[in-house]
C-alpha cells in the first residue's frame, strides 16, 4: 500500500504528503456523512473520544438530528425560547 500511495502522491505532484495526513479528511468525511463519532474514533484509530471530537463541528446538523430522534418518541426539547412561550 505504501508503494501505491507514494506513486499516486508523486503523480499528483503532492511531494511531502504523508498517508497519515489523510486521517483528518477521512474523519471529516465520515462525520459529514452522519457516522457517529464513536465509530469514527475506531475507524481512525484515535485513542480517545476527545481526539475525534474536533471533527464534530463539520456536521452542524448533528444536534438537530438528535432532537428529531427524541421527537420521534414524543419528547419535545425544552429550550429557553419555547419555555418562555409556555
Amino acid at each position: 500500500m505504501k508503494v501505491a500511495f507514494n506513486r499516486a502522491r508523486d503523480r499528483a505532484g503532492l511531494e511531502g504528503l504523508r498517508f497519515h495526513d489523510l486521517r483528518p479528511t477521512f474523519a471529516s468525511r465520515l462525520v459529514q456523512a452522519g457516522v457517529p463519532l464513536y465509530e469514527v474514533m475506531h475507524l481512525t484509530g484515535h485513542k480517545s473520544f476527545e481526539m475525534v471530537q474536533m471533527h464534530s463541528h463539520l456536521a452542524p446538523d448533528f444536534a438537530e438530528k438528535a432532537i428529531q430522534a427524541l421527537d420521534a418518541f414524543g419528547h419535545v426539547l425544552v429550550t429557553a425560547e419555547n419555555e418562555n412561550a409556555a
